[in-house]
């Protein structure tokens, strides 16, 4: 029942997002969002003018710029919003010292060494994200926050 309702939000996800001009279809090149989003698996976006951190919510997944790559687009998970303070303590996510549940990671997550992580604080104007697939992602904990003037769109769906 739960499969159904999922395979049916997916459909309605990629027919709205035929009709929305803003929209984009991408390739997925990487593991770092499985179980998520597998490698070669094709997603939409929504591409939003002028989106803001405001505008997000923890797990919003994004498609963003990197600051020091601004020709290569990503697509990780917002996690730590403006004002917030994470950190991540033998692979558990803490938002301002409280654990955040991760259902999205799957049964197999097994945290390594880099499952250790801050505190860092999130300025305003700023979003912290990561991969679902921690141990192989290159996301907000190498390269820091990823301010909003590189944010392109939000993730609708893959398939």
């Amino acid at each position: 029942m739960i499969r159904a309702a999922q395979e049916t939000a997916l459909v309605l996800a990629v027919l709205l997002s035929s009709c929305d001009p803003n929209s984009r279809s991408y390739v997925y090149p990487s593991t770092s969002m499985e179980p998520t989003i597998r490698e070669g698996e094709r997603v939409t976006v929504r591409h939003i003018p002028d989106l803001k951190a405001a505008d997000l919510a923890r797990e919003d997944v994004v498609l963003f710029k990197r600051p020091e790559e601004p020709n290569t687009l990503y697509l990780k998970r917002v996690l730590a919003l403006p004002g917030e303070t994470i950190e991540i303590r033998n692979g558990i996510v803490l938002i301002d010292d409280t654990k955040i549940a991760e259902s999205y990671l799957g049964p197999d997550f097994v945290p390594n060494i880099r499952s250790f992580f801050g505190p860092f604080e999130v300025q305003p104007g700023f979003v912290f994200v990561l991969g679902d697939n921690r141990n192989r992602s290159a996301d907000s904990r190498l390269w820091g926050a990823v301010p909003e003037s590189n944010l392109i769109g939000k993730w609708i769906a893959a398939r």
